[in-house]
Formats: C-alpha cells, structure tokens, sequence
C-alpha cells in the first residue's frame, strides 16, 4: 500500500497534467452528477468548497445550487479550523491561496446547519475513506458537529481517484465520507 504522502504527490502530478479543456469537461459532469442526487437537489443549505487549481471544480455546481434557491456556504481559514460564510459569488485568495468568500462569517457551528457538506479530496476509497491536503481542516472542523448534526458528506474527485476499499489508510481522526461523486457516477458508500 502507498503511503498518504506517496498518493498524495502521484495526484497532484496527474492534476496537474490535466488540460483546461479536460478541467472543464469534469466541472460540468460532476454538478450534473451531484444535482441528480435527490438528497443534493431538495438541500436547503449546502457547505461546499470554492475548487483550486487542479482540484475539481465546483464553480458550476456552486452556481447551479445558488440559481435554484439552495444556500450555498464556503469555508474560511481561520486558525487551524474554518470558519463559514454565503457563497455569493465573489472570491478572494484566501491564507493558502485557495479562494475564499469575502461575505460575513456565520461562526464555526454553521456547518451542522447544512443538509449536504461537498468535500474536497485528492482520492477516497469505496469504503468511503477520503484523502485530503493532509492540513486536518476538514476533519477537525466536521469532527466538532454535534453527533446526528451532520448533513451528507460527498466527496468530489475526478474518476481515476476512487480507489479501491482499503487502498487509503484510515487514521482514528479520519471521518469517512457517505458518498463520492466523479464525472461518471455517484457512489453511496454508507
């Protein structure tokens, strides 16, 4: 088995060999595979990410979901955990560089006010295991909702980073994903 770091680098390579073109192709496919989830489609208030270079991208999705009424949240860094705010379409490069909404922060706790919660990952496994940047923000953040609070934990990857169960090494703090979506499907792993 790889480790983390090994997988982690073998990712970033192949993200970054993706073309603007292919980039594209994958934003499209995925909000239209995640928007044909009942569970996504009926959603109130999703969290989701604003995507950076080489992740894939949401910002189709993130339009699609504001167009239809849903409350979109993104997350801020602050500290070692984020903090939320609306998604109202203007971003900012964030202390990592990744983009970062500039309306009012809603505290910590808005997250276990979300029905679905669009995760960034570089790979998860079948037994829905999800790899990060290896920073934790994700995990500690979701690790401070209060039991039976969290919404649905979907995380988004291009095909070729859904690996097999057990291909990703799951660590005590690790907090497992409910579903994965790719361009080509949507998989349920609860």
């Amino acid at each position: 088995m790889r480790t983390k770091t090994a997988l982690r680098a073998e990712i970033r390579g192949r993200r970054a060999a993706r073309t603007a073109a292919e980039r594209a192709a994958v934003e499209r496919a995925l909000a239209d595979v995640v928007l044909a989830q009942p569970s996504v489609s009926s959603a109130r208030r999703v969290a989701c990410y604003a995507s950076g270079a080489g992740e894939p991208g949401t910002g189709t999705l993130r339009a699609r979901l504001r167009a239809t009424g849903t409350e979109v949240l993104l997350p801020v860094v602050d500290g070692d955990a984020l903090d939320w705010a609306p998604d109202d379409g203007v971003l900012q490069a964030g202390p990592y560089g990744l983009p970062e909404p500039t309306a009012a922060r809603l505290g910590r706790h808005a997250l276990a006010t979300c029905d679905v919660l669009v995760l960034p990952a570089l790979a998860a496994d079948r037994a829905g295991t999800r790899l990060g940047q290896g920073a934790g923000f994700y995990d500690r953040s979701l690790a401070a909702v209060p039991p039976g609070r969290r919404g649905l934990l979907v995380a988004l990857l291009h095909d070729d980073e859904l690996l097999p169960a057990g291909a990703i090494t799951r660590e005590p703090h690790d907090v497992p994903v409910d579903a994965v979506a790719t361009p080509s499907e949507w998989l349920d792993v609860r």
